[in-house]
């Protein structure tokens, strides 16, 4: 409840309450948007107008007043009044009040940063370095993480949701799951090739190279891989390879490569010799891209960990791949969320992001409890975001904004700007207010102010009409 609607309990003692009846509310907010400037684009007022009655409208469905007959029209009265004190007067300089509210509360951020500096997780979630990175729209954060809750029943402990998540969350490449690998240009048998044959193929016994790999079994456990389910990925991959894996407990994949294609080149370098250029070839390159090999996860999330907050169980990442993650059949989708802005515009469009920035600003500026109006926060988001994609608060932002060299040079890199624009033969309106106070000219400073446009046609046909007269 806003906390000048209290004015409805003046008689509370004196009387009984009740609840407001929707024709009186909608009688209170029917001339609520009269007070909105008329000079706006429709679509713009429309919309300001909608987002404006939609809380009063909730506000008042619960709020409680005085049985008397003057207690709405007094409502009524009071909630014009305050939209009109919200209303901006024209020519107020709101981008310097915005800067000047925000610089403050960044100034001394930076100081309590200082006074946190042995705790670098506070000072990347919050404070000035996680400020900068808002600002400047950094595509790759310090810090990523994503939090979603699960959708199936009953994941009421974290081991039920670790065996639901077990190898779809963390990004694995064969190199993390192998301790020692050894490279045969002619593999000796090993004593469970005969079975392996009899179940699975013989393929392998047209081979002789190989690149022997010791697994680790622990961690294959953590995340329940097989060796079964690695060689699936491994020959889906390559076509010219053929796996053979022990039993579990001997932890040993041996991939059987087929070398008759590679020759010795005529102008091979002096190291390679007909002796040791299959090595090499073995070594170097079959090698390297076995081990590159996506085993399993999501790229870019390294860990994940189960933490329980009011509402219940849910799981955060460390490192984000957003798109992925809400693709999954058991994450809740409605509860997906990531600190990454751009994660969140190219799967959910810039709206979200504007959301979201939104919440980010307000919780850094508001972190320590002080109070910032969202006014402030709401025009630097929007500047950021009118143009449908995210736009930076920097030298890189600015350069796509339609503006002039003079003030594109008044904020950084002045001298590129002006060999740049003398060699374009780039012309200056003179409209915007740096380049304006660099001319001497009179700046237009302020919003809601308008230019007055005479037409003389007009005023011709009137001093005809006054002269006849």
């Amino acid at each position: 409840m806003i906390p000048w609607l209290d004015l409805v309990g003046v008689h509370q003692k004196m009387s009984t309450t009740r609840k407001l009846t929707e024709t009186e509310i909608e009688w209170i907010l029917e001339n609520a948007g009269d007070y909105v400037p008329r000079f706006l684009p429709v679509d713009l007022r429309c919309g300001f107008v909608e987002k404006m009655v939609a809380p009063l409208r909730q506000q008042l469905q619960k709020v409680e007043v005085v049985d008397h007959p003057q207690v709405v029209e007094k409502i009524r009265d009071k909630i014009q009044e305050k939209i009109q004190r919200c209303v901006v007067p024209p020519g107020e300089g709101v981008g310097v009040i915005c800067a000047q509210s925000i610089g403050e509360r960044q100034t001394q951020l930076t100081l309590n940063s200082f006074h946190q500096s042995g705790l670098s997780v506070a000072t990347v979630v919050t404070g000035v370095p996680r400020f900068l990175e808002l600002l400047n729209a950094t595509k790759d954060p310090k810090m990523s993480s994503n939090r979603f809750r699960m959708r199936l029943p009953n994941l009421d402990t974290p081991n039920k949701i670790r065996n639901v998540l077990t190898h779809h969350m963390v990004h694995l490449t064969l190199a993390d799951l192998v301790i020692r690998d050894t490279v045969h240009e002619d593999k000796e048998e090993e004593v469970w090739y005969g079975a392996f044959e009899t179940v699975y193929s013989n393929r392998f016994r047209d081979f002789h190279a190989c690149v022997s790999l010791e697994l680790d079994l622990k961690k294959m456990h953590q995340y329940q891989l097989t060796p079964m389910r690695m060689s699936e990925k491994l020959e889906a991959q390559f076509t010219d390879i053929c796996c053979v894996f022990s039993p579990l407990h001997v932890g040993q994949l041996d991939v059987f490569v087929d070398v008759s294609q590679v020759a010795l080149p005529e102008e091979a370098p002096s190291f390679l010799t007909s002796a040791n250029y299959l090595r090499i070839y073995l070594e170097d390159i079959v090698k390297v891209k076995l081990l590159e090999t996506e085993m399993s996860g999501l790229k870019g999330i390294q860990r994940y960990h189960i933490l329980k907050n009011d509402e219940g169980l849910y799981v955060e990442t460390e490192g984000s791949h957003f798109q992925g993650l809400v693709m999954l059949p058991f994450v809740d989708i409605s509860s997906a969320r990531s600190n990454n802005m751009w994660d969140i515009y190219h799967v959910m469009g810039i709206e979200a992001t504007r959301e979201f920035l939104m919440e980010e600003f307000t919780s850094i500026v508001s972190s320590d409890g002080t109070f910032l109006n969202p006014v402030h926060i709401l025009l630097l988001v929007d500047i950021m975001t009118h143009h449908g994609t995210i736009n930076s608060v920097s030298r890189y932002g600015l350069k796509k904004e339609q503006v002039g060299v003079l003030s594109r040079s008044s904020f950084e890199e002045s001298l590129d700007h002006f060999c740049n624009a003398a060699f374009y033969a780039e012309k200056e309106p003179v409209k915007a207010v740096s380049a304006a106070i660099m001319c001497g000219k009179r700046s237009k400073i302020g919003s809601g102010l308008c230019s007055l446009l005479m037409d003389w046609s007009i005023m011709a046909e009137k001093k005809i009409c006054s002269a006849v007269e």
